[in-house]
């Protein structure tokens, strides 16, 4: 099996260009270093921008031991949004297993340990989806969910894995889901074709 490429759109909402060192990083923490990051600048200004400069972007690759292949960027020649982002980046990608994860969203060390583990136990194309647990304490002031008796929710992370033939297979994400919650609607649309 090959490796893993990520891909992580960066667009010019603050919040990714703020969150960009902790996602990045913990990619670099790893238990399973992924083979490319494909940094995907959608109109985030990774050029020299005031938010995000070139040392930041120099930043990223030199984690590799300096210029190296597997740490890309491309630059988006106008705004595409966070769905025709990622459909770009898993085109672009050189591997094929791709996760998928927002600039403003961080992993834990066995994210692609777990999802990679899970792709290898079956024969099919398959889509992983990391998820994380969440439990509500009412003296935290949350309340918490009536359906939920032990206080515990599973929820999905903005980090989802694919085969670049499923993708190819399903369209990826479309770009009326542009806004709100692109993943949502896909995950609807790959397991259908899953």
């Amino acid at each position: 099996m090959s490796g893993i490429s990520v891909v992580v759109p960066v667009g010019p909402e603050q919040h990714h260009s703020q969150y960009l060192e902790e996602c990045l990083d913990s990619l670099h923490l790893q238990t399973l270093r992924p083979q490319e990051i494909l940094i995907i600048d959608d109109m985030a200004g990774l050029r020299g921008d005031v938010r995000v400069g070139e040392e930041d972007v120099d930043a990223v690759c030199q984690f590799w031991g300096g210029p190296f292949d597997g740490c890309r960027i491309w630059y988006a020649p106008w705004r595409l949004g966070v769905a025709a982002a990622f459909n770009c980046g898993v085109a672009l990608a050189r591997n094929n297993l791709v996760l998928m994860v927002g600039a403003d969203d961080w992993l834990e060390p066995e994210c692609l340990e777990a999802c990679l583990e899970a792709f290898q136990k079956q024969e099919e194309d398959l889509l992983c989806y990391y998820y994380l647990s969440v439990r509500y304490h009412a003296e935290d002031g949350f309340e918490i969910p009536r359906d939920l008796e032990d206080g515990v929710q599973t929820l999905p992370c903005n980090a989802a894995m694919v085969s670049k033939q499923l993708w190819a297979n399903t369209g990826g994400f479309p770009p009326e889901t542009g806004s709100g919650a692109p993943d949502a609607a896909l995950i609807s649309i790959l397991m259908v074709h899953a």
